[in-house]
């Protein structure tokens, strides 16, 4: 199984553009939709070894967009490759708030939907993700 054809003008599929609308509310300086809810970001950090962990990453990575697709309170995600550093990536999502996403992690498929990628999460750093909450944007 290979990976979707990718148009260099049009984001991955589950990729969404900063600022596009996706049915959200605009960016507010509290980072929020409304309802005093933040938005969060979830980064996961992945290190690939040679050439075909690499297509193994990017095989994953599609796997799991697939099967998250319509998931309630993700916003999107994107895979990211390092540019400094050939083999390290980072999947970055967007959800609508902490609750969606702690929703999703403690829910029955998250451990078998995201296993796909689980051999290859970075556990040389310190925390192989980061959970950040959007404080301010433009």
């Amino acid at each position: 199984m290979s990976a979707p054809p990718q148009n260099r003008d049009e984001p991955a599929y589950g990729a969404f553009r900063p600022g596009e609308n996706r049915d959200k509310p605009a960016y507010r300086e509290d980072g929020g939709g409304g309802g005093g809810a933040r938005r969060v970001r979830v980064l996961l950090f992945l290190r690939a070894s040679g050439g075909s962990d690499v297509s193994q990453v990017e095989r994953g990575y599609h796997q799991i967009s697939r099967e998250l697709d319509g998931t309630p309170g993700l916003l999107g995600n994107e895979l990211l490759a390092d540019v400094t550093e050939p083999g390290s990536f980072a999947v970055l999502s967007e959800w609508q708030s902490m609750r969606a996403f702690r929703e999703w992690e403690q829910g029955a498929s998250h451990r078998n939907t995201t296993s796909p990628l689980r051999d290859y999460q970075d556990r040389g750093r310190d925390k192989h993700f980061g959970i950040y909450e959007v404080a301010a944007a433009y």
